[in-house]
């Protein structure tokens, strides 16, 4: 099985090779549609150390919720920013807003330090 697999990834390499002239072409077509696959070539040769849209269930969802709605979070989160009042969160069973948007806020920060 091993040969096989080095062989698959030495063939996934060459077909890179040969798409990177097309892909660094990408118009604005592809990127207006949201397309996230439109967005990297680096899937065809996939490096385990490393988190992509290709290789991560989970990034992918978290790349396409954010293309659908990251312009519109941001802008309120800044919206929310510019008033300077306190903020009052509803109380709900069982859920703790607060304490939720703080994991949130420190998780968040250690994904943008791993950014590349």
């Amino acid at each position: 099985m091993g040969s096989a697999y080095s062989i698959a990834r030495g063939m996934l390499r060459i077909c890179a090779f040969e798409q990177r002239g097309k892909f660094s072409r990408l118009d604005n077509t592809l990127l207006s549609r949201a397309n996230i696959y439109a967005l990297s070539w680096n899937g065809l040769v996939m490096d385990d150390n490393v988190m992509t849209i290709e290789n991560t269930p989970e990034m992918r969802s978290f790349i396409q919720l954010w293309m659908m709605s990251g312009g519109m979070v941001l802008s309120t989160v800044n919206h929310i920013l510019e008033d300077g009042r306190t903020i009052e969160l509803p109380a709900m069973p069982g859920r703790d807003f607060k304490s939720e948007i703080i994991a949130l806020s420190e998780s968040f920060n250690k994904i943008v330090s791993r950014l590349k």
